[in-house]
């Protein structure tokens, strides 16, 4: 029963409390109809609550829906107090739905959702707003209870535009969006926002903020989480939103993403990353890039940051640190304090770089990490303050990997170091466990040491006097040393106190070669200087180094104390630098400050023995003194003689071999060691001195041969055997010019072969004495090879000039200089010869007596006179130069690739010369040419003849070009030809040597008579000479033809001719002043040929045949007329007249008249033999000739017949009167033939005998001669 009434209790209490629900929602209903519908009416009473005038636009309102809709068009508030901070609100529209039931429960307006659109505040912000936080804070205590239903609402705001004045500047602010809810456990806020004129246009603030409640309004009293994400934040312009702030040593950007947790006001973790640009604070000088990520936390006494990763960077510097972890603790003074600094790694080099940036350090820290570059890399560093309140109780370690630091004042360098370092306010160590270690102490040693393994403890301490650094014992490795070492370092801070320096090194089974390394310049840089260049390899049994030194310049010097010792063996140890070094040598070598003493026991230079050799230096001398005994080959002393003796000039090309025992001594001045003074003895047994350039070998020599560098070398007797014979010799130096002289024999062959002219052997025979000598020295000119004899006993064969019989003396001299590359001969009177054969060949010959030198430019010069010269001498001495002269080269023979002696200038003058038979009297041939150019041109002169003679290049013929030449033939009387052959012109060698040539003969004269313009080209084959395109004129007449000189296999040879014109006798009275023959025009050719050349032409010895032609013209039958005739067989009719004792001289005074003359012959050894008969025809008669003349006794056989034109009708008279001659020839045979030339018309006679003494016979009659 109870709990029916109980039930029905509660059912009306529900049902109560649903029907005052629902008339409360109603009445909300209503109210809102009454608002909507008295908009105006509100506002008016809302104002003063608002504290500002409020006007709007339509406001909608539909209250019948499950959540009541408002929608307000526009709404505009403006605060009435001008120091109020929000002056004004407009919003462009608002939509809200109100939750009625939250809004009964809460007792304030809640909203489903609230939503404002295009939103505009005005904000302001003074300077006093950071004094008024109390008031502020009071005020939004008494916000009004309807805006504590907000907290419950959804609220969302579209493109709010809030304008913050400050200072009379204003900025905007664009709310991109806006949201806030409630969340569980309070309000949650999020938005989007960008600051227009201080983030670019597409940079974004996003923000989120969790509120907790207490009580019933979210507040910031508890603990709350922000988020904020910030890209590329101009903090210079929002220095308004934060008054109270400095930041001019704020970074200029900043981007950030930060999440935050707040309690009570003080910050107790944040996490997220940061990222500044362009920030330069006052303490750097360029601006600063960096970026972070981090995290921390905030206890009640201890904060903790750590950064998992920044990076920094500066102008050619960057920086990354990782695993930054920094303790902080309160001190007695409530202020935080470092605690604890720890890192993963630290590279000193980029960090050395970023210090360098930083502005204000101390004065000398600046400069003191620029000297010591620090580099490499810290790991595990941590740095721990025992007493937040001392700075100095810090500990410091880390683990060193590869660090190095360059030498600072006297403090060593170091690089390569690993191992571990600890470190306090006053003390220090390093532990040392290094693989690869470099050590150098750059005021004792010009180079650091490296080792590939290095271990120990250096440690330090300092007070306020001085800095003490050290080492215990150090191991020290690489593959050349195995040594153990330590060193202190005393360093006053007073800058008036010496710095000392103690230092011992010792080795043990290391290379001698590192004496280099740990012999300090110190002791000298000369002795240092020879003590490196002597010790070049060995194996240190043991060395000691023990160095005290001060190392401060500006402060009073500090005696130098160094001790160093080396044990060696297997070594190689040099006197002098450029010497060969003594092998397998056994040595001690002992440095006490600046006393040198070694001793050699046992070695060997080259193939030398060497015991108990020395090197010694007093106390300061810097003067060291060898001494070295020295048995073996004397082919050692060469590399003596041209290294340390300083005699490379003198004995460059000289080797020596042989035994010999010497004593060798120096005296070297380590200031100047080219002034090494030498001194040595040796006793020569069958040695040998040989020279590769001069092919020289000097054999079996024995005797005593000393040096010195102030006397030279010296031999007042040596003996041995050279070229096969014995010979004497001595050897004194003068004025820094050695002299070797030698006196003995040699066999010609001997001599040909060594001066490369083996081909001479032929023309070279005998023995004979000679003198050589040979100079030795520094200049140029040396060394230089004479050799000197009169060659008596020796013959010559050769050319004429050079011929000479055993008896005859002709002094000789040859003269070599094979370091300047100059050969010169002398050979009596006749020829000097002087070469230069280097890279630029030059050189002079002269024939005859004179002086000869040397031309400045490149080539031959030859210059010369001879009295005379013939074909036979020319071709003598061309075939003789043509065999031996390619192969005669001393030249050639000893430098390789060197150019022929291309002939640049020629002057020679003959003053006799016979040629084919021709005298040329005062000759002179004169060439000068260019190298760079390719023509030769020969300037021709003598009494006979002037021209040129020129060639345009190597591949084009000569041209031969003669003003005039003059030549005389004498025919020869059968009785001088039969007396024996004529020599041949041309042979095979001067064929093979001829050179193709054209020849253009302005005037030619023939025994003073002109004959004309002549051409012709000489056109030298294997076997025969061509004169081709032979090309004559005179006058009205010209010559053509050709000539074939055959020389292979018997000279034979061939001429073919043709002679044309007119006028014939203008050419024949310029020769005289009678004329033979006259002819408007001739035609005549030849082809002979004949066993011989040129020379042995000659009409008994003709082949062949001749033809000829003329018109128009007449003989003349006196002196050649007559001659003339008889050649063709045509009676000489003076001679006639008188066998018939009459006179018809009025009648034949014109000569024989004809208007054709033709005939042609046929010759055969001689003999000439009509092919056509000659045939004279002329205005009253013919004539008809045939018959042959033997030209080798001059005989006739012809038969002449004679026509004589008579007929009925033609007189006496008429035939005396047309033609007078047949008319007195005619009147003649009547006279002999009574009345029988009535009958006859024609005469036949028959020519018999010879051109002296011919015989005439009328056929048919007894024969008389024409002395009848």
């Amino acid at each position: 029963m109870r709990m029916k009434n109980l039930v029905r209790i509660s059912a009306r209490i529900l049902l109560w409390l649903i029907f005052t629900l629902c008339l409360l929602t109603l009445l909300a209903r209503l109210a809102l109809t009454l608002v909507a519908n008295n908009e105006a009416l509100v506002l008016t009473h809302a104002s003063p609550y608002l504290r500002g005038e409020v006007h709007s636009g339509d406001l909608e309102v539909s209250v019948w829906r499950r959540h009541p809709q408002l929608s307000l068009s526009q709404l505009d508030w403006m605060a009435t107090d001008e120091t109020a901070h929000l002056q004004r609100l407009n919003v462009d529209s608002i939509s809200a739905e109100i939750d009625l039931l939250s809004s009964l429960w809460h007792r304030s307006l809640v909203f489903k959702t609230l939503v404002l659109q295009g939103a505009s505040v005005d904000f302001t912000i003074t300077d006093r707003d950071s004094d008024d936080v109390s008031h502020d804070e009071a005020t939004s205590a008494s916000t009004p209870r309807f805006l504590a239903g907000l907290i419950h609402s959804s609220l969302a705001i579209e493109n709010l535009a809030l304008n913050v004045k400050h200072e009379n500047e204003q900025r905007q602010i664009d709310v991109l969006h806006l949201s806030a809810g409630p969340s569980e456990k309070g309000l949650a806020m999020q938005g989007r926002l960008r600051l227009p004129r201080l983030i670019s246009d597409d940079s974004i603030v996003e923000f989120g903020i969790h509120l907790p409640n207490v009580g019933e309004l979210a507040t910031l009293a508890s603990e709350f989480q922000l988020y904020v994400n910030v890209e590329d934040l101009e903090l210079e312009r929002v220095g308004f939103l934060l008054p109270a702030l400095d930041i001019k040593d704020l970074p200029a950007r900043l981007s950030t993403q930060v999440w935050l947790s707040i309690e009570s006001g003080q910050l107790i973790d944040a996490q997220g990353s940061l990222s500044v640009s362009d920030w330069q604070p006052h303490f750097l000088a360029e601006p600063l890039q960096a970026t972070a990520y981090f995290q921390g936390t905030v206890a009640e006494n201890e904060a903790r940051i750590q950064l998992m990763s920044a990076d920094l960077q500066l102008p050619d510097a960057a920086l990354r640190l990782e695993q930054l972890k920094m303790n902080f603790a309160l001190d007695s003074d409530a202020n935080w304090a470092l605690r604890l600094l720890q890192l993963d790694a630290l590279d000193l080099g980029e960090l050395n770089k970023l210090i360098s940036f930083a502005r204000e350090l101390p004065e000398d820290v600046g400069p003191l990490l620029s000297d010591l570059s620090p580099a490499g890399q810290l790991r595990q560093l941590q740095l721990y303050f025992a007493d937040l309140a001392d700075w100095k109780s810090f500990i410091f370690s880390a683990e060193l990997d590869q660090v190095s630091v360059s030498a600072w004042d006297e403090a060593p360098e170091a690089r390569g170091v690993v191992g571990r370092l600890e470190a306090s306010w006053q003390v220090g160590r390093v532990v040392l466990e290094s693989g690869e270690f470099y050590l150098n102490f750059p005021q004792l040693f010009d180079q650091g040491w490296s080792y590939t393994h290095a271990s120990g403890e250096i440690d330090w301490s300092w007070n306020d006097d001085a800095m003490k650094i050290g080492s215990n014992v150090l191991a020290l490795k690489n593959d050349q040393v195995d040594a153990k070492g330590r060193f202190s370092l005393y360093r006053p801070f007073d800058k008036a106190e010496q710095v000392e320096l103690s230092l011992m090194i010792g080795m043990a089974n290391s290379q001698a070669l590192q004496a280099e390394f740990y012999t300090p310049p110190v002791i000298g840089h000369e002795l240092h200087a020879w003590l490196m260049g002597a010790i070049k390899g060995g194996a240190v049994n043991r060395a000691g180094l023990v160095i005290h030194a001060g190392l401060r310049s500006e402060a009073p010097s500090l005696p130098l104390s160094v001790q160093l010792f080396f044990d060696v063996d297997d070594a190689r140890f040099a006197f002098l630098p450029e010497w060969p070094a003594i092998e397998d040598a056994k040595f001690f070598l002992h440095l006490r400050d600046t006393e040198l003493r070694v001793d050699i026991a046992q070695g060997r230079l080259m193939d030398t023995k060497v015991n108990n050799a020395w090197v010694y230096m007093p106390p300061d001398a810097q003067r060291l003194y060898v001494g070295a005994p020295l048995e073996g080959d004397l082919s050692d002393i060469t590399q003596l003689l041209k290294g340390p003796l300083g005699l490379a000039h003198e004995v460059a090309d000289w080797h020596f071999s042989g035994q010999a025992s010497t004593a060798l001594q120096l005296v070297v001045p380590l200031n100047d060691q080219d002034s090494v003074k030498v001194d040595f003895k040796g006793t020569l047994h069958s040695a040998a001195v040989a020279s590769d350039a001069l092919e020289l070998l000097l054999e079996k020599i024995t005797g005593e041969l000393s040096y010195s560098t102030d006397t030279g070398f010296s031999a007042p007797r040596l003996s041995g055997q050279f070229w096969g014979q014995p010979f004497q010799a001595s050897v004194e130096t003068n004025t820094n010019k050695t002299l070797i002289d030698l006196a003995s024999r040699v066999e010609m062959p001997q001599l040909t072969r060594w001066m490369a002219m083996d081909t001479l052997n032929d023309s070279l025979s005998g023995q004979t004495d000679y003198r050589a000598s040979v100079v030795l020295c520094g200049d140029t000119d040396c060394p230089k090879v004479s050799f000197e004899s009169n060659l008596e006993g020796v013959s010559i064969q050769g050319p004429k000039g050079l011929h000479k019989s055993a008896a005859d003396v002709r002094p000789l001299r040859v003269e070599i200089q094979p370091e300047n590359t100059q050969f010169r001969v002398d050979y009596h009177d006749q020829f000097a010869a002087l070469y230069n054969y280097g890279t630029s060949p030059r050189g002079m010959l002269r024939i005859g007596s004179g002086e000869v030198n040397l031309p400045e430019l490149p080539g031959l010069e030859i210059e010369g006179r001879l009295s005379y010269l013939d074909a036979d001498i020319l071709d003598e001495w061309s075939s003789w130069i043509a065999f031996h002269i390619p192969k005669v080269s001393h030249v050639s023979s000893r430098e390789e690739g060197v150019s022929s002696f291309p002939v640049t200038r020629l002057s020679i003058r003959v003053a006799e010369a016979v040629m084919a038979g021709q005298t040329f009297s005062n000759i002179q041939v004169a060439m000068r040419r260019l190298l760079t150019e390719p023509s030769l041109h020969f300037q021709l002169s003598s009494d006979q003849a002037t021209g040129v003679l020129t060639q345009d290049n190597a591949n084009q013929p000569w041209s031969l070009s003669l003003n005039e030449l003059a030549l005389t033939f004498k025919p020869q009387r059968k009785t001088e030809a039969s007396l024996g052959s004529v020599e041949p012109l041309l042979t095979q060698s001067l064929l093979q040597r001829m050179p193709i040539l054209n020849v253009d003969i302005e005037r030619l004269e023939l025994n003073e008579k002109n004959i004309g313009h002549w051409r012709f080209e000489l056109m030298p084959a294997s076997d025969h000479l061509k004169v081709h395109q032979i090309d004559a004129s005179l006058m009205q007449m010209s010559l053509t033809g050709q000539l074939d000189w055959f020389v292979d296999p018997a000279q034979n040879s061939r001429l073919q001719l043709r002679l044309m014109g007119s006028e014939l006798q203008n050419i024949l009275k310029s020769w005289s002043d009678e004329s033979a023959i006259e002819a408007k025009s001739i035609d005549a050719i030849a082809d002979f040929t004949w066993l011989g050349g040129a020379e042995a032409f000659k009409l008994s010895a003709l082949d062949g045949r001749f033809a000829f032609s003329a018109e128009q013209g007449r003989i003349v039958e006196s002196g050649m007329g007559a001659n003339f005739l008889r050649v063709f067989g045509i009676l000489n009719l003076n001679t006639l007249s008188r066998r018939l004792k009459l006179d018809f001289s009025d009648l034949l005074k014109k000569g024989l008249v004809f208007d054709t003359m033709a005939a042609a012959y046929s010759l055969k050894q001689g003999l000439a033999s009509t092919m056509d008969p000659l045939k004279l025809t002329g205005p009253s008669a013919t004539m008809t000739i045939s018959g042959s003349l033997n030209f080798h006794n001059d005989q006739f056989d012809k038969m002449i017949e004679v026509n004589i034109p008579l007929g009925s009708n033609l007189t006496l008279g008429a035939v005396l009167l047309g033609a007078p001659q047949v008319a007195g020839a005619i009147f003649l045979v009547d006279r002999i033939m009574g009345d029988q030339i009535e009958k006859m018309t024609r005469i036949r006679y028959r020519l018999t005998g010879t051109l002296d003494d011919p015989v005439i016979q009328l056929v048919g009659q007894a024969s008389s001669t024409s002395d009848e």
